[in-house]
């Protein structure tokens, strides 16, 4: 029999809790800075959101029930840890979207609550150590150390409207699908789930905890790069300047070599991400690039004729394809136009169509196929591979291994990426390979 998510209803009715915020110390578990509970207006029951959170992951179900990594997904997910939100202790909001919440685990007691399903589950010993390295952040934090994990949570104002929240339900449950169905270094790892049902309340996804985004990155090289071409221009050690501004340049090539093959390893999967930009890519207590918020992705049936009929004007507008914006039929050569002007923005270090507004952007870029200025600085190699990449026609698009490809071809050149050994052979014949 196909396992399955978890879809179907559970238990009684919950009563409604107390409308009032809770005062709670610092090292309180579930903390008053992040609970789920600290809602000022809450006029929908808890009964009504566990209902439509049902109806949410019903709808899910049935759409990926049969794809071709449900299976895998399902079994993942089962195999998951979970904990009680109660059993956390939270830290700082580490940022909000449209629907949810990110926020610091600073450490957890798996000894007042034991709500651990791996005692008879072949994977017992993977969830008891992941059990032990999330018991160990309480003593990570207060030896000021880096914490390593994160919760992503239902946000609070979701909870006053019934379509609102059967988007937000429904959004969490694709997400913790797709990240069931991915094992990749560059893509974020699905580290736990809570004893609640994906889309319920108090349901929250854990994951490793990241540290900035690739926007941080991109405002980080931009001051560096000015302050070094100002050392160049003063004639203070042009050499060193020079050797520093190259390696800058290696460092962001070998960065979109990481995304590149993880969104390649997106495709191999048939899931299109349709939301691809520097705010959906961090970086890790390691510094490896992850991609992460799958939300607004889909997979796809690779039986399927393509284009595909699929929801259009889904992701965001500066980074949107022209085919999604205008809702005609596309693929996942949308997320490769996607990635072209993450490309120009990362090489450059410019600001992405800076003047204009959304209705500039659909008349000149969607329409009139207008894109950024090209710089000179650029190899010829890049220049080609990113004018191909935001090709107006889908078709002429490359895919994302031929991306992979050319940037290994870019990075084989550097003498100093070889020397340094952030470029092995290994990658070099798994793009090959994939090519």
């Amino acid at each position: 029999m196909k396992s399955k998510i978890e879809i179907a209803p559970c238990g009684s009715t919950m009563s409604m809790r107390k409308k009032q915020k809770r005062r709670c110390s610092k090292w309180s578990f579930a903390t008053s800075e992040a609970s789920l509970d600290d809602v000022m207006e809450d006029p929908l029951s808890s009964g009504t959101l566990h209902e439509i959170a049902g109806k949410a992951r019903g709808e899910i179900y049935n759409k990926f029930r049969s794809m071709p990594n449900y299976e895998i997904a399902s079994r993942r997910l089962q195999c998951c840890p979970k904990f009680d939100f109660k059993q956390l202790e939270l830290g700082v909001i580490l940022g909000k979207g449209v629907f949810g919440c990110v926020t610091e685990v600073k450490g957890m007691r798996i000894s007042e609550s034991r709500h651990v399903d791996y005692v008879e589950s072949p994977h017992a010993h993977n969830q008891i150590v992941q059990f032990r390295c999330l018991e160990n952040e309480t003593s990570r934090f207060q030896e000021g150390k880096p914490t390593q994990f994160a919760i992503k949570t239902l946000q609070g104002k979701s909870f006053v409207d019934k379509d609102a929240y059967y988007s937000a339900a429904r959004d969490m449950a694709v997400e913790a699908y797709l990240l069931a169905s991915l094992d990749h270094p560059f893509i974020l790892k699905l580290r736990g789930l809570s004893n609640e049902p994906l889309g319920d309340k108090n349901c929250f996804l854990m994951f490793d905890r990241l540290y900035g985004t690739l926007t941080d990155r991109l405002e980080e090289w931009t001051l560096r790069e000015h302050v070094l071409s100002r050392g160049l221009r003063r004639i203070m050690k042009p050499k060193s300047c020079l050797e520093k501004l190259k390696e800058l340049q290696e460092t962001r090539l070998q960065i979109m070599f990481d995304l590149a093959s993880a969104v390649a390893h997106l495709h191999e999967r048939h899931i299109i991400d349709r939301d691809l930009k520097p705010e959906n890519i961090g970086f890790d207590i390691n510094g490896d690039l992850k991609l992460f918020d799958f939300g607004l992705s889909t997979e796809v049936d690779p039986s399927w004729s393509k284009p595909y009929n699929l929801t259009g004007m889904t992701g965001s507008l500066a980074y949107m394809a022209p085919e999604v914006h205008m809702r005609q039929p596309y693929d996942e050569t949308c997320d490769i136009y996607s990635l072209s002007l993450i490309f120009w923005k990362t090489f450059t270090l410019k600001p992405l169509f800076p003047l204009m507004n959304s209705e500039s952007l659909r008349e000149w870029v969607i329409k009139r196929g207008v894109r950024p200025f090209m710089a000179a600085s650029l190899s010829n190699t890049l220049q080609a591979l990113i004018t191909s990449m935001w090709d107006p026609s889908p078709s002429k698009r490359p895919s994302a291994a031929q991306v992979t490809f050319a940037l290994t071809h870019e990075l084989s050149f550097n003498s100093s990426a070889c020397k340094e050994n952030r470029f092995p052979l290994k990658a070099k014949r798994r793009a090959l390979k994939m090519a």
